[in-house]
């Protein structure tokens, strides 16, 4: 059945809008993986294509170049293309007649929705060719490029992990005349190509022609001012340099018979293009040459060059060459490289990643991750839908089949065993039977018998033997020596085996178990509050964003350029220029036998470190930032009516006060973040996490903006200088509060450094006591006493269902001084409790956990400590520490202020007494 020409117009115009709508379908879907993302983008680009060549179409049908619209037109209004009248009526029923003739023909011809078939392009999974090493575009592959590169004369024979950064850089591959010949050339057309259907294949959605056109444009005109990176001179020389057509590619020619041929007059103009004598017959012209094929001209000898030359004057200099041709399309294929690259510039990172992280692997790794990486579709066979032959009635193993024989015979599992206390239960097989002794069942009808479940009662199934063996037990130990807290044994879950003091330890870790381990990723959000809503740009910070792909990328970020162990060492010339400082500053305040004030510097002295590794220098209005900082602790931790009533939000007084800050705290980050967009250096030159963060804006565009950023900024400087310095100010309060282990580990530092002039780090390992005495501040001390999450989604916790955006809270502050953990006087200050003890603050032992637990674990731990360890030791060796006059350390004011973290509410005034001095 034929179809008028304004019908083709019609329905080309419906496909258009139907693609335009399922690209905006599409788009708005989130893919889950790289995978998905990659079948989208090209989903979206053949469905654009689509539009482009339908689009094409409409435009042929509208130009009307053989009139045939404009005759269809006139042929709806009654005339023919001469403008004759037409029989319309005539026309319309020849038109049903053909319609008519096209259903006999075709009647069982079934109508097809386009709609279903427009949406089935949804579901369509692009065929996207990639090699197993790029991993479905994460990595390049270049190992063929790489051998060319080696193999060739201008390369160089280098490892392929330091090739990949060699090939982005063209200019750093090929020095001086080897970037004339026709293999570089190949090389780099070969190089061009590669990365050009690599891009094609990773972001079908860009439009790669504008970007090269850019390209040329800026390429031109630089090319005619003589300033192509790399090319500089090519452009600009003259007179000395040979013409590029008198130049002989060597690499061509392998003997010299070869060369031979080229002739006489070729060789002479190229022999006096590079100053050599050009006399003698063909054979020793072409041997002259030759000679420079292996051998630089700088190194030849003198008697091969021509009198006058300028090479015998300059002793074979480097030649220099006109532009060609050739050599403009080379230097225009290494601006196009160099612009893929940048495009290219996380690929190329993940790729060099890949290759280290692969050199580290021993081969038995690489094999475990290939297995894992591997992913088996097995078929179920139809022989197991088949009821299985076990006329024995054995045991089924794992694989859902019946076990071997003999197995069953070696386990003896025909033997039957029955317990009465159990209730007569039946247990099949001696390691069944001797089980049952600590499962549940059996431990409860001891219970209720009244008997201790000890492993005096073990192989004891009768309940009268129990209790006569019970008797036994009492009159020979007597009532008062039975200690069942200690004696009498639990199994958990998971079959371990515990006394009833620590299984009932652990029962009562349980519920901050469940939340910060077993249900961590359910539970891994921040409840949300004005306060840092406002303060922390919409939660786009660390501490207080969501769980989500930005939380994951921005912890990794920090952890990798600032808070790794790595990082950490690296900032140790900080720190110890910072603590002397620190303690000249005290000497020169101890002179006047008067207190200071002990908060406010080590404050100052955590400010100082924490701008210096993070920003790169002080912060100009640092006071300032401090003054915001003390009142964004205040307001963010407190109660507020409008976090359970968010209505209330324009009404609370605090909103304005929060907002006042902020427009204080924007005036002061926007300053940093400007001084490094235009700065760009750090303390060492290289790049600091401000640095970095601008270097991800600019590659990925929208991902971070100012207000990421700045959120960043204050989450550090909030929380490297807040918890560390609370931190080493209650450490010296209960110091001084406790004479005894003052005096304790006092004596400890200055016996491990004696004769020293001051601390380094690497004495700060061997303080053994002084770490116990940290451990024991945060026990007692935790920089924030609750950890706040929020559900992502419905859980169960102890039996308890857990609705979704609840707000869930950890009291690690009421766990440190639980009496049911520390036994010995939790709410005294003894250091002693951690030696010998397997307690440690990494977020495994429930009831010590001042930097959390789980996915929300503190990153910066190892940043804190190195903070902490370091002024505590100088202040304990350099120093003697004395109350003001007239005060006892019974008189000191230990309580907490308000706020999100948990400092002390007085600030800490002491009288130093140099015992150490510092000097230059």
């Amino acid at each position: 059945m034929s179809s008028t020409l304004l019908e083709v117009t019609r329905a080309s115009h419906e496909e258009v809008e139907r693609l335009e709508r399922l690209i905006v379908k599409d788009l708005q879907t989130e893919p889950p993986t790289n995978k998905d993302r990659l079948y989208q983008s090209h989903r979206v680009r053949n469905m654009i294509e689509q539009i482009k060549s339908t689009t094409l179409k409409l435009v042929d049908i509208y130009e009307d170049k053989d009139n045939a619209r404009k005759d269809e037109i006139a042929a709806l209004g009654g005339l023919s293309s001469t403008g004759a009248n037409v029989n319309v009526f005539s026309a319309f029923y020849d038109r049903l007649k053909e319609i008519r003739e096209y259903q006999r023909r075709h009647p069982a011809a079934r109508y097809v929705d386009t709609n279903d078939e427009y949406e089935e392009l949804l579901k369509e999974e692009p065929i996207i060719e990639f090699t197993g090493e790029e991993a479905f575009g994460r990595y390049l592959d270049l190992h063929e490029l790489y051998n060319d590169y080696i193999n060739f004369n201008f390369g160089k024979q280098i490892e392929y992990s330091a090739y990949l950064d060699v090939f982005s850089e063209p200019e750093r591959i090929s020095p001086g005349k080897l970037k004339f010949t026709r293999q570089y050339l190949e090389y780099m057309r070969k190089l061009l190509e590669y990365l050009i259907y690599l891009f094609k294949r990773t972001e079908p959605l860009q439009d790669l022609e504008r970007i090269f056109s850019k390209v040329i444009a800026e390429f031109e005109d630089q090319w005619s001012h003589g300033l192509v990176e790399g090319w500089e001179n090519e452009n600009q020389e003259n007179g000395n340099a040979p013409q590029q057509d008198t130049i002989i590619d060597l690499d061509y020619y392998s003997t010299l018979e070869e060369l031979m041929e080229v002739g006489p007059e070729k060789l002479k103009e190229a022999l006096a293009a590079l100053g050599l004598k050009t006399g003698g017959t063909v054979q020793q012209r072409a041997e002259r040459l030759l000679l420079t094929k292996h051998t630089p001209l700088e190194k030849l000898d003198k008697k091969h060059f021509a009198k006058g030359s300028r090479r015998v004057e300059q002793n074979g200099g480097t030649v220099a060459r006109q532009p060609s041709e050739d050599v403009k399309e080379i230097a225009l294929i290494e601006a196009k490289v160099r612009k893929l690259c940048d495009l290219l510039h996380e690929t190329i990172v993940r790729t060099k990643e890949n290759i280290e992280k692969k050199h580290a692997l021993t081969y038995d790794e690489i094999v475990q991750e290939r297995e894992e990486e591997e992913v088996h579709h097995e078929s179920e066979s139809d022989d197991e839908d088949q009821q299985i032959y076990n006329p024995l009635k054995l045991p089924m193993g794992f694989d859902g089949k019946p076990i071997p024989y003999w197995l069953y015979k070696l386990h003896g599992l025909g033997q039957e065993f029955k317990c009465e206390i159990c209730g007569n239960q039946s247990y099949w097989g001696r390691r069944a039977y001797e089980r049952h002794f600590k499962e549940w069942r059996h431990q409860h009808g001891m219970r209720c018998l009244g008997i201790p479940n000890t492993k005096n009662f073990n192989e004891v199934t009768s309940i009268e033997e129990a209790k006569q063996l019970w008797e036994s037990i009492q009159e020979k130990q007597g009532l008062n020596k039975w200690r069942p807290e200690l004696e009498e044994e639990y199994e958990d879950r998971e079959g371990n085996i515990y006394n009833k003091k620590t299984y009932t330890d652990l029962q009562r870790q349980e519920a901050a178990k469940q939340v910060l381990k077993v249900q961590d990723p359910a539970c891994a959000d921040r409840p949300t509050t004005i306060g840092a809503k406002i303060l922390f740009y919409n939660y786009s910070d660390v501490v207080f964003s969501p769980y989500n792909d930005y939380w994951r990328q921005m912890r990794k970020l920090c952890i990798l350029e600032l808070l790794s162990a790595k990082n950490v060492r690296s900032y140790a010339s900080i720190r110890k220029d910072e603590a002397s400082r620190l303690v000249k500053s005290i000497q020169i305040q101890s002179s006047c036998g008067e207190a200071i004030n002990i908060t406010k510097m080590i404050f100052a002295f955590t400010c100082s470190i924490t701008c210096r590794t993070a920003f790169g220098k002080e912060v100009r209005d640092r006071d300032t930032l401090v003054g915001i900082l003390k009142n964004a602790v205040v307001l963010v931790g407190g109660f507020e009516l409008a976090d359970l009533f968010p209505y209330l939000e324009i009404f609370s007084w605090n909103t304005y006060k929060l907002l006042r800050l902020r427009r204080k705290l924007d005036a002061i980050l926007d300053v940093i973040v400007e001084e490094h967009r235009l700065k760009q250096r750090g303390e060492f030159g290289g790049e600091d996490i401000i640095d970095v963060l601008l270097r991800v804006q600019r590659t990925t565009g929208e991902v971070i903006a100012n207000d990421n950023i700045k959120a960043i900024i204050f989450d550090l400087f909030s929380a490297g200088s807040e918890t560390s310095s609370t931190t080493v100010d209650w450490a010296m309060a209960e110091l001084i509060k406790n004479p005894r282990v003052l005096a304790k580990v006092q004596a400890e530092v200055r016996q491990v450094l004696k004769g020293k002039k001051t601390v380094e780090e690497g004495d700060v390992g061997t303080l053994k006591y002084l770490k116990m005495v940290i451990k024991e501040t945060l026990r007692m001390h935790p920089p924030f006493p609750l950890l706040l999450r929020a559900c992502r989604e419905k859980c169960q916790v102890n039996g308890y269902t857990i609705p979704l955006k609840a707000k869930v809270m950890v009291n690690i502050w009421a766990m440190g001084r639980d009496p049911e953990y520390w036994v010995d006087d939790p709410e005294s200050f003894q250091p002693e409790r951690f030696e010998n003890s397997s307690v440690d603050f990494l977020g495994n032992n429930f009831e010590f956990i001042p930097f959390g637990s789980g996915k929300r674990i503190c990153p910066g731990i190892n940043f804190g400590l190195a903070n902490v360890e370091l002024p505590l030791a100088q202040l304990l060796y350099h120093f003697d520490w004395n109350l003001p006059k007239g005060m006892n350390f019974n008189d000191m004011d230990m309580t907490e202020a308000e706020g999100l973290s948990v400092a002390r509410k007085d600030e800490l005034f002491l009288v130093p007494t140099v015992c150490n001095p510092l000097t230059d």
